[in-house]
Protein backbone atom coordinates (compact mmCIF):
# COMPACT_ATOMS: atom_id res chain seq x y z
CA UNK A 1 0.00 0.00 0.00
CA UNK A 2 1.22 3.74 -0.81
CA UNK A 3 2.41 5.57 2.66
CA UNK A 4 3.91 8.53 0.87
CA UNK A 5 2.42 10.93 -2.08
CA UNK A 6 5.32 9.41 -4.24
CA UNK A 7 4.26 6.23 -3.86
CA UNK A 8 0.75 7.23 -4.31
CA UNK A 9 1.64 8.97 -7.31
CA UNK A 10 3.63 5.83 -8.61
CA UNK A 11 1.24 3.25 -7.84
CA UNK A 12 -1.79 5.10 -10.30
CA UNK A 13 1.06 5.37 -12.83
CA UNK A 14 1.46 1.80 -12.46
CA UNK A 15 -2.54 0.96 -12.21
CA UNK A 16 -5.19 -0.05 -14.83
CA UNK A 17 -7.90 2.57 -15.04
CA UNK A 18 -9.91 -0.29 -13.49
CA UNK A 19 -7.68 -0.38 -10.00
CA UNK A 20 -6.28 2.47 -9.52
CA UNK A 21 -9.02 4.48 -7.65
CA UNK A 22 -7.34 3.55 -4.34
CA UNK A 23 -3.91 5.74 -5.14
CA UNK A 24 -6.10 8.30 -7.14
CA UNK A 25 -7.97 9.25 -3.78
CA UNK A 26 -4.74 9.11 -1.67
CA UNK A 27 -3.47 11.62 -3.92
CA UNK A 28 -6.89 13.77 -3.55
CA UNK A 29 -6.01 13.72 0.12
CA UNK A 30 -2.50 14.54 0.06
CA UNK A 31 -3.39 17.46 -1.96
CA UNK A 32 -6.21 18.57 0.40
CA UNK A 33 -3.51 18.34 3.32
CA UNK A 34 -1.30 20.40 1.74
CA UNK A 35 1.02 17.01 1.80
CA UNK A 36 2.37 17.10 -2.03
CA UNK A 37 6.30 17.93 -3.10
CA UNK A 38 4.96 21.01 -4.85
CA UNK A 39 5.25 20.99 -8.84
CA UNK A 40 6.00 24.18 -11.35
CA UNK A 41 7.03 22.87 -14.35
CA UNK A 42 6.25 20.20 -16.82
CA UNK A 43 6.15 17.32 -17.00
CA UNK A 44 3.35 16.98 -14.02
CA UNK A 45 4.00 14.30 -12.31
CA UNK A 46 -0.02 12.90 -13.28
CA UNK A 47 -0.38 12.93 -16.98
CA UNK A 48 -4.03 14.15 -17.98
CA UNK A 49 -4.39 10.83 -20.15
CA UNK A 50 -3.60 8.86 -17.04
CA UNK A 51 -6.52 10.71 -15.03
CA UNK A 52 -8.70 10.74 -18.41
CA UNK A 53 -10.43 7.67 -17.53
CA UNK A 54 -11.16 8.67 -14.32
CA UNK A 55 -12.80 11.83 -15.49
CA UNK A 56 -15.70 9.78 -16.63
CA UNK A 57 -16.00 7.62 -13.03
CA UNK A 58 -19.63 7.12 -12.33
CA UNK A 59 -18.41 6.99 -8.70
CA UNK A 60 -18.47 11.33 -7.58
CA UNK A 61 -16.02 10.64 -5.29
CA UNK A 62 -13.55 9.15 -8.49
CA UNK A 63 -14.80 11.62 -11.02
CA UNK A 64 -14.42 14.54 -8.57
CA UNK A 65 -10.98 13.44 -6.80
CA UNK A 66 -9.62 13.58 -10.65
CA UNK A 67 -10.80 16.49 -11.28
CA UNK A 68 -9.30 18.36 -8.41
CA UNK A 69 -6.01 16.53 -9.03
CA UNK A 70 -6.17 17.81 -12.62
CA UNK A 71 -6.43 21.32 -11.06
CA UNK A 72 -4.26 21.41 -8.47
CA UNK A 73 -1.43 20.31 -10.93
CA UNK A 74 -2.44 22.92 -13.64
CA UNK A 75 -2.85 26.04 -11.25
CA UNK A 76 0.66 25.68 -10.20
CA UNK A 77 2.03 26.00 -14.16
CA UNK A 78 2.66 29.31 -15.71
CA UNK A 79 -0.32 30.32 -18.09
CA UNK A 80 1.67 29.94 -21.24
CA UNK A 81 1.94 26.55 -20.51
CA UNK A 82 -2.02 25.95 -19.97
CA UNK A 83 -2.65 27.23 -23.81
CA UNK A 84 0.41 25.69 -24.96
CA UNK A 85 0.83 22.54 -23.74
CA UNK A 86 -2.48 21.54 -22.43
CA UNK A 87 -4.51 22.05 -25.62
CA UNK A 88 -5.55 18.20 -26.03
CA UNK A 89 -6.58 18.95 -22.19
CA UNK A 90 -8.72 21.46 -22.71
CA UNK A 91 -10.28 20.85 -25.84
CA UNK A 92 -11.51 17.42 -23.93
CA UNK A 93 -12.70 19.21 -20.96
CA UNK A 94 -14.60 21.60 -23.29
CA UNK A 95 -17.28 18.95 -24.12
CA UNK A 96 -16.44 16.20 -21.23
CA UNK A 97 -19.64 15.03 -19.69
CA UNK A 98 -18.31 16.12 -16.11
CA UNK A 99 -19.74 19.48 -15.38
CA UNK A 100 -16.82 19.79 -12.71
CA UNK A 101 -14.20 19.07 -15.74
CA UNK A 102 -16.10 21.77 -18.39
CA UNK A 103 -15.70 24.46 -15.47
CA UNK A 104 -12.22 23.34 -14.90
CA UNK A 105 -11.32 24.02 -18.38
CA UNK A 106 -12.92 27.25 -18.68
CA UNK A 107 -11.39 28.36 -15.28
CA UNK A 108 -7.41 27.39 -16.93
CA UNK A 109 -8.44 29.62 -19.96
CA UNK A 110 -9.44 32.29 -17.88
CA UNK A 111 -5.83 32.54 -16.19
CA UNK A 112 -4.67 32.98 -19.52
CA UNK A 113 -6.80 36.05 -19.94
CA UNK A 114 -3.86 38.11 -17.22
CA UNK A 115 -1.74 38.19 -20.07
CA UNK A 116 -3.10 40.51 -22.91
CA UNK A 117 -0.72 38.40 -25.60
CA UNK A 118 -2.53 35.10 -24.32
CA UNK A 119 -5.87 36.63 -24.72
CA UNK A 120 -4.93 37.59 -28.45
CA UNK A 121 -3.91 34.09 -28.71
CA UNK A 122 -7.07 32.62 -27.10
CA UNK A 123 -9.17 35.22 -29.48
CA UNK A 124 -7.11 33.60 -32.71
CA UNK A 125 -7.79 29.81 -31.91
CA UNK A 126 -10.45 27.20 -31.89
CA UNK A 127 -11.23 27.57 -28.24
CA UNK A 128 -12.95 30.91 -29.17
CA UNK A 129 -15.90 29.16 -30.53
CA UNK A 130 -15.95 26.16 -28.05
CA UNK A 131 -16.09 28.78 -25.14
CA UNK A 132 -19.37 30.68 -26.88
CA UNK A 133 -20.90 27.21 -27.34
CA UNK A 134 -20.58 26.93 -23.44
CA UNK A 135 -22.41 30.30 -23.24
CA UNK A 136 -25.72 27.67 -23.74
CA UNK A 137 -24.83 25.00 -21.89
CA UNK A 138 -27.38 23.22 -19.81
CA UNK A 139 -25.48 23.71 -16.31
CA UNK A 140 -26.33 27.41 -15.32
CA UNK A 141 -22.67 27.45 -13.75
CA UNK A 142 -20.78 26.44 -17.13
CA UNK A 143 -22.48 29.32 -18.78
CA UNK A 144 -22.20 31.71 -16.01
CA UNK A 145 -18.04 30.78 -16.06
CA UNK A 146 -18.14 30.90 -19.85
CA UNK A 147 -19.65 34.43 -19.83
CA UNK A 148 -17.16 35.40 -16.89
CA UNK A 149 -14.48 34.52 -19.45
CA UNK A 150 -15.03 36.66 -22.39
CA UNK A 151 -15.89 39.45 -19.39
CA UNK A 152 -11.93 38.90 -18.57
CA UNK A 153 -11.00 38.83 -22.54
CA UNK A 154 -13.01 42.05 -22.97
CA UNK A 155 -10.70 44.22 -19.84
CA UNK A 156 -8.32 44.85 -22.40
CA UNK A 157 -8.78 46.61 -25.66
CA UNK A 158 -7.15 44.41 -27.31
CA UNK A 159 -9.48 41.51 -26.11
CA UNK A 160 -12.45 43.69 -26.79
CA UNK A 161 -11.49 44.58 -30.58
CA UNK A 162 -10.54 40.93 -31.02
CA UNK A 163 -13.90 40.23 -29.58
CA UNK A 164 -15.83 42.07 -32.52
CA UNK A 165 -13.58 40.40 -35.18
CA UNK A 166 -16.44 39.24 -37.90
CA UNK A 167 -15.57 35.57 -37.21
CA UNK A 168 -15.52 35.90 -33.17
CA UNK A 169 -18.40 38.17 -33.38
CA UNK A 170 -20.19 35.47 -35.51
CA UNK A 171 -19.06 32.34 -32.94
CA UNK A 172 -21.27 34.90 -30.40
CA UNK A 173 -24.31 35.10 -32.68
CA UNK A 174 -24.48 32.01 -33.69
CA UNK A 175 -25.10 30.54 -30.21
CA UNK A 176 -28.09 32.82 -29.92
CA UNK A 177 -30.56 30.86 -31.45
CA UNK A 178 -31.43 29.63 -28.02
CA UNK A 179 -33.00 31.96 -25.32
CA UNK A 180 -30.44 31.61 -22.37
CA UNK A 181 -27.45 31.91 -24.60
CA UNK A 182 -28.82 34.54 -26.28
CA UNK A 183 -29.41 36.17 -23.07
CA UNK A 184 -25.80 35.84 -21.48
CA UNK A 185 -24.87 37.17 -24.93
CA UNK A 186 -26.81 40.09 -23.99
CA UNK A 187 -25.16 41.05 -20.56
CA UNK A 188 -22.23 40.54 -21.89
CA UNK A 189 -22.74 42.96 -24.80
CA UNK A 190 -24.80 45.42 -22.01
CA UNK A 191 -21.67 45.30 -19.71
CA UNK A 192 -18.85 45.89 -22.14
CA UNK A 193 -20.99 48.67 -24.09
CA UNK A 194 -21.73 50.49 -20.59
CA UNK A 195 -18.04 50.63 -20.08
CA UNK A 196 -16.89 51.35 -23.63
CA UNK A 197 -19.21 53.59 -25.49
CA UNK A 198 -17.35 52.66 -28.91
CA UNK A 199 -18.87 49.27 -29.04
CA UNK A 200 -22.21 51.03 -29.88
CA UNK A 201 -20.86 52.19 -32.98
CA UNK A 202 -20.48 48.77 -34.15
CA UNK A 203 -23.66 47.72 -36.64
CA UNK A 204 -23.96 43.89 -35.33
CA UNK A 205 -23.56 44.88 -31.63
CA UNK A 206 -26.30 47.63 -31.96
CA UNK A 207 -28.51 45.65 -33.80
CA UNK A 208 -28.56 43.07 -31.01
CA UNK A 209 -28.81 45.09 -28.47
CA UNK A 210 -31.58 47.24 -30.32
CA UNK A 211 -34.07 44.27 -30.21
CA UNK A 212 -33.68 42.82 -26.97
CA UNK A 213 -36.67 44.24 -25.43
CA UNK A 214 -38.59 43.35 -28.81
CA UNK A 215 -38.79 39.61 -29.12
CA UNK A 216 -41.81 37.24 -28.84
CA UNK A 217 -40.72 35.57 -25.85
CA UNK A 218 -42.67 37.38 -23.17
CA UNK A 219 -40.01 35.94 -20.61
CA UNK A 220 -37.00 37.23 -22.97
CA UNK A 221 -38.67 40.19 -23.13
CA UNK A 222 -38.55 41.54 -19.91
CA UNK A 223 -35.30 39.72 -19.37
CA UNK A 224 -33.92 42.20 -22.09
CA UNK A 225 -35.67 45.31 -20.90
CA UNK A 226 -34.18 45.15 -17.68
CA UNK A 227 -30.66 44.93 -19.45
CA UNK A 228 -31.43 48.15 -21.54
CA UNK A 229 -32.43 49.42 -18.35
CA UNK A 230 -28.86 48.76 -17.37
CA UNK A 231 -27.35 50.45 -20.37
CA UNK A 232 -29.73 53.51 -19.95
CA UNK A 233 -28.28 54.27 -16.62
CA UNK A 234 -25.11 55.83 -18.42
CA UNK A 235 -25.44 58.88 -20.81
CA UNK A 236 -24.22 57.54 -23.98
CA UNK A 237 -26.24 54.51 -23.54
CA UNK A 238 -29.04 56.62 -22.87
CA UNK A 239 -28.22 58.80 -26.17
CA UNK A 240 -27.84 55.39 -27.79
CA UNK A 241 -31.76 53.93 -27.14
CA UNK A 242 -33.16 57.42 -28.11
CA UNK A 243 -31.28 57.94 -31.52
CA UNK A 244 -32.23 54.14 -32.18
CA UNK A 245 -35.74 54.42 -31.26
CA UNK A 246 -35.72 52.51 -28.01
CA UNK A 247 -37.08 55.04 -25.47
CA UNK A 248 -40.01 55.42 -27.85
CA UNK A 249 -40.87 52.28 -28.72
CA UNK A 250 -41.11 51.52 -24.72
CA UNK A 251 -42.98 54.62 -23.83
CA UNK A 252 -45.31 54.01 -26.50
CA UNK A 253 -46.07 50.78 -25.09
CA UNK A 254 -46.94 52.68 -21.88
CA UNK A 255 -49.40 55.07 -23.18
CA UNK A 256 -51.40 52.42 -24.87
CA UNK A 257 -53.50 51.12 -26.22
CA UNK A 258 -51.88 47.87 -25.42
CA UNK A 259 -52.80 44.29 -26.06
CA UNK A 260 -51.41 41.19 -26.04
CA UNK A 261 -47.47 40.23 -25.53
CA UNK A 262 -47.35 44.42 -24.81
CA UNK A 263 -49.89 44.37 -22.15
CA UNK A 264 -47.81 41.21 -20.25
CA UNK A 265 -44.61 43.96 -20.64
CA UNK A 266 -45.94 47.34 -19.34
CA UNK A 267 -44.85 46.39 -15.50
CA UNK A 268 -41.30 46.16 -16.23
CA UNK A 269 -41.31 48.86 -18.39
CA UNK A 270 -42.32 50.72 -15.55
CA UNK A 271 -39.53 49.21 -13.65
CA UNK A 272 -37.04 50.36 -16.58
CA UNK A 273 -38.70 54.27 -16.55
CA UNK A 274 -37.81 53.81 -12.74
CA UNK A 275 -34.42 52.90 -13.63
CA UNK A 276 -33.92 55.62 -16.12
CA UNK A 277 -35.67 57.98 -13.84
CA UNK A 278 -33.06 57.21 -10.88
CA UNK A 279 -30.03 58.40 -13.26
CA UNK A 280 -28.80 61.64 -12.25
CA UNK A 281 -27.27 62.00 -15.58
CA UNK A 282 -31.00 62.01 -17.00
CA UNK A 283 -32.32 65.45 -18.24
CA UNK A 284 -35.78 64.69 -18.82
CA UNK A 285 -36.66 68.80 -19.96
CA UNK A 286 -34.38 67.22 -23.01
CA UNK A 287 -36.34 64.28 -23.14
CA UNK A 288 -40.14 66.13 -22.87
CA UNK A 289 -41.24 65.13 -26.10
CA UNK A 290 -41.06 61.05 -25.26
CA UNK A 291 -42.04 61.81 -21.69
CA UNK A 292 -45.50 63.29 -23.04
CA UNK A 293 -46.90 59.25 -22.12
CA UNK A 294 -47.01 60.87 -18.73
CA UNK A 295 -50.09 62.30 -18.96
CA UNK A 296 -52.06 58.90 -20.58
CA UNK A 297 -50.72 56.48 -17.53
CA UNK A 298 -53.04 57.87 -14.94
CA UNK A 299 -54.99 55.03 -15.63
CA UNK A 300 -52.25 53.01 -14.41
CA UNK A 301 -51.37 54.46 -10.95
CA UNK A 302 -55.37 53.86 -10.37
CA UNK A 303 -55.61 50.60 -11.64
CA UNK A 304 -56.76 47.69 -9.81
CA UNK A 305 -54.16 45.11 -10.71
CA UNK A 306 -51.08 45.39 -8.45
CA UNK A 307 -48.11 44.56 -10.97
CA UNK A 308 -49.35 47.19 -13.06
CA UNK A 309 -49.98 49.90 -10.55
CA UNK A 310 -47.33 49.60 -8.07
CA UNK A 311 -44.23 49.84 -10.63
CA UNK A 312 -46.06 52.76 -12.25
CA UNK A 313 -46.36 54.43 -8.45
CA UNK A 314 -42.77 53.47 -8.38
CA UNK A 315 -41.58 54.56 -11.79
CA UNK A 316 -43.19 58.29 -10.91
CA UNK A 317 -41.93 58.69 -7.62
CA UNK A 318 -38.38 58.04 -9.23
CA UNK A 319 -38.87 61.05 -11.67
CA UNK A 320 -38.81 63.27 -8.27
CA UNK A 321 -35.10 62.08 -7.46
CA UNK A 322 -34.01 64.55 -10.45
CA UNK A 323 -34.19 68.51 -10.94
CA UNK A 324 -35.35 68.01 -14.36
CA UNK A 325 -37.55 65.22 -13.16
CA UNK A 326 -39.77 66.93 -11.10
CA UNK A 327 -39.84 69.96 -13.76
CA UNK A 328 -41.66 67.18 -15.65
CA UNK A 329 -43.98 66.12 -13.20
CA UNK A 330 -44.76 69.75 -12.64
CA UNK A 331 -45.75 70.39 -15.98
CA UNK A 332 -47.05 67.35 -18.27
CA UNK A 333 -46.70 64.58 -15.03
CA UNK A 334 -49.19 66.65 -13.02
CA UNK A 335 -52.30 64.47 -13.17
CA UNK A 336 -50.82 61.41 -12.43
CA UNK A 337 -48.95 62.67 -8.82
CA UNK A 338 -52.45 64.13 -8.88
CA UNK A 339 -53.87 60.90 -8.78
CA UNK A 340 -51.06 59.46 -6.10
CA UNK A 341 -51.78 62.30 -4.05
CA UNK A 342 -55.78 61.03 -4.33
CA UNK A 343 -55.10 57.77 -3.05
CA UNK A 344 -52.24 58.98 -0.60
CA UNK A 345 -55.40 60.50 1.09
CA UNK A 346 -58.30 58.61 0.27
CA UNK A 347 -57.36 54.67 -0.57
CA UNK A 348 -59.29 51.94 1.47
CA UNK A 349 -56.38 49.51 1.05
CA UNK A 350 -53.72 50.32 3.71
CA UNK A 351 -51.17 49.13 1.64
CA UNK A 352 -52.39 51.28 -1.11
CA UNK A 353 -52.28 54.80 0.72
CA UNK A 354 -49.22 53.41 2.68
CA UNK A 355 -47.28 53.28 -1.26
CA UNK A 356 -48.88 56.49 -2.25
CA UNK A 357 -48.24 58.66 0.49
CA UNK A 358 -43.56 57.37 0.33
CA UNK A 359 -44.19 58.03 -3.53
CA UNK A 360 -45.86 61.34 -2.65
CA UNK A 361 -42.99 62.24 0.05
CA UNK A 362 -40.09 61.31 -2.89
CA UNK A 363 -41.37 64.14 -4.85
CA UNK A 364 -42.06 66.60 -2.70
CA UNK A 365 -38.28 65.57 -0.80
CA UNK A 366 -36.83 66.07 -4.27
CA UNK A 367 -34.07 68.63 -6.14
CA UNK A 368 -35.87 71.65 -7.76
CA UNK A 369 -38.89 73.64 -6.82
CA UNK A 370 -41.91 71.01 -5.55
CA UNK A 371 -43.65 74.08 -4.06
CA UNK A 372 -45.73 74.17 -7.25
CA UNK A 373 -46.72 70.11 -6.81
CA UNK A 374 -47.59 70.80 -2.90
CA UNK A 375 -50.23 73.47 -3.93
CA UNK A 376 -51.77 71.43 -6.91
CA UNK A 377 -52.46 68.12 -4.75
CA UNK A 378 -53.23 70.32 -1.40
CA UNK A 379 -56.86 69.49 -1.14
CA UNK A 380 -57.20 68.73 2.56
CA UNK A 381 -54.07 66.76 2.43
CA UNK A 382 -51.84 68.14 5.44
CA UNK A 383 -54.85 66.99 7.94
CA UNK A 384 -54.78 63.36 6.28
CA UNK A 385 -51.43 63.13 6.58
CA UNK A 386 -51.20 64.12 10.26
CA UNK A 387 -53.76 61.65 10.70
CA UNK A 388 -51.70 58.94 9.32
CA UNK A 389 -48.59 60.10 11.43
CA UNK A 390 -50.70 59.27 15.01
CA UNK A 391 -52.26 55.44 13.67
CA UNK A 392 -51.09 53.20 15.32
CA UNK A 393 -50.06 51.10 12.46
CA UNK A 394 -46.12 51.21 11.70
CA UNK A 395 -46.29 51.40 8.13
CA UNK A 396 -49.24 53.69 8.01
CA UNK A 397 -47.25 56.17 10.51
CA UNK A 398 -43.63 56.16 9.11
CA UNK A 399 -45.39 56.46 6.05
CA UNK A 400 -46.94 59.51 6.97
CA UNK A 401 -43.95 60.75 9.00
CA UNK A 402 -42.24 60.57 5.78
CA UNK A 403 -44.95 63.00 3.85
CA UNK A 404 -44.18 65.17 6.91
CA UNK A 405 -40.34 65.41 6.23
CA UNK A 406 -40.35 65.50 3.15
CA UNK A 407 -42.64 69.25 3.92
CA UNK A 408 -40.36 70.42 6.66
CA UNK A 409 -37.14 69.43 4.54
CA UNK A 410 -38.09 72.77 1.85
CA UNK A 411 -38.07 76.43 3.03
CA UNK A 412 -41.82 76.80 1.64
CA UNK A 413 -42.91 73.97 3.69
CA UNK A 414 -42.05 74.80 7.18
CA UNK A 415 -44.20 77.46 7.31
CA UNK A 416 -47.13 75.57 6.34
CA UNK A 417 -46.46 73.01 8.55
CA UNK A 418 -45.55 75.63 11.86
CA UNK A 419 -48.59 77.96 10.72
CA UNK A 420 -51.18 74.40 11.06
CA UNK A 421 -52.87 74.51 14.25
CA UNK A 422 -51.59 71.55 16.59
CA UNK A 423 -48.89 70.56 14.26
CA UNK A 424 -46.13 71.76 17.13
CA UNK A 425 -47.94 70.66 19.72
CA UNK A 426 -47.87 66.87 18.04
CA UNK A 427 -44.33 67.72 17.38
CA UNK A 428 -43.50 67.81 20.95
CA UNK A 429 -45.43 64.92 21.93
CA UNK A 430 -43.07 62.39 22.66
CA UNK A 431 -46.59 59.62 23.45
CA UNK A 432 -47.30 59.65 19.54
CA UNK A 433 -44.59 57.26 18.52
CA UNK A 434 -44.27 54.10 20.74
CA UNK A 435 -41.38 52.26 17.43
CA UNK A 436 -37.84 52.43 17.50
CA UNK A 437 -38.44 53.84 14.03
CA UNK A 438 -41.10 55.87 14.84
CA UNK A 439 -39.00 58.00 17.51
CA UNK A 440 -36.02 58.15 14.91
CA UNK A 441 -38.43 59.95 12.35
CA UNK A 442 -40.04 61.92 14.72
CA UNK A 443 -36.08 62.94 15.27
CA UNK A 444 -35.72 63.82 12.11
CA UNK A 445 -38.60 65.79 11.65
CA UNK A 446 -37.97 67.92 14.86
CA UNK A 447 -34.72 68.42 13.02
CA UNK A 448 -35.59 69.36 9.87
CA UNK A 449 -38.20 71.79 11.25
CA UNK A 450 -35.05 73.90 12.60
CA UNK A 451 -33.56 74.41 9.81
CA UNK A 452 -33.35 78.20 8.52
CA UNK A 453 -35.01 79.96 7.88
CA UNK A 454 -37.05 79.60 11.37
CA UNK A 455 -39.43 83.02 10.44
CA UNK A 456 -42.48 80.81 11.38
CA UNK A 457 -41.43 80.00 14.70
CA UNK A 458 -41.93 82.10 17.57
CA UNK A 459 -38.95 82.14 19.37
CA UNK A 460 -40.52 80.04 22.58
CA UNK A 461 -41.18 77.39 20.04
CA UNK A 462 -37.59 77.13 18.70
CA UNK A 463 -36.42 76.70 22.59
CA UNK A 464 -39.02 73.67 22.88
CA UNK A 465 -37.77 72.21 19.68
CA UNK A 466 -34.10 72.69 20.32
CA UNK A 467 -34.64 70.75 23.56
CA UNK A 468 -36.39 67.70 21.91
CA UNK A 469 -33.34 67.52 20.23
CA UNK A 470 -30.75 67.92 22.84
CA UNK A 471 -32.63 65.46 24.63
CA UNK A 472 -31.88 62.80 21.88
CA UNK A 473 -34.92 60.85 20.19
CA UNK A 474 -35.22 58.60 23.01
CA UNK A 475 -36.28 60.52 25.90
CA UNK A 476 -38.12 59.05 28.12
CA UNK A 477 -38.06 60.94 31.14
CA UNK A 478 -40.48 63.23 32.46
CA UNK A 479 -42.17 65.86 30.50
CA UNK A 480 -44.79 67.87 30.90
CA UNK A 481 -47.76 66.95 29.40
CA UNK A 482 -48.47 68.18 25.59
CA UNK A 483 -52.50 68.55 25.16
CA UNK A 484 -53.35 67.65 21.14
CA UNK A 485 -57.01 68.17 20.42
CA UNK A 486 -57.71 65.26 17.78
CA UNK A 487 -60.14 66.44 16.06
CA UNK A 488 -57.88 69.27 14.65
CA UNK A 489 -56.43 66.33 11.88
CA UNK A 490 -59.18 64.59 11.45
Amino acid sequence: AATTFEDSVAALLAASPDSGAEALLSIDIGIANNKWPGWNAEPVPVPPQVLAPYFSSEDPAISGAACRIMAAMMNSLPTAAILHDFRPFIALGLHHENISLRKLSLSQLARCCESVDLVIELTHSAFFKEVAAALGDEDTGVGMQAQQLFRLIARSPEGRNALLMAQNFAALRDVCARSVPRLRVLELLVDLACADASLLANPEVAAMLRQAGSVQDVLEAVNGIALLATLAAVPHGLHFLRVAGVLAEFFGVLAGPRDGIEAMLVPGLYQFLGRVASCEIVDFVDLQNEFQFLTAIRDDVTAHDPTIRNPAISATAALGSSSSGVLLLSTVGLPVVEAIAAQAQHAAQADLQVDCTRALAAILAGPGDTESIYHAVDHGILPKMLALARTPFPDSHLAGLAFLQAVAGTAWGRPILARYPGFLEYLLDRRTELAHAEKVAKFELVKRMLLPPRSALHDNDVILLQSFVRDGPFYVGSEAAVAVDLETVN
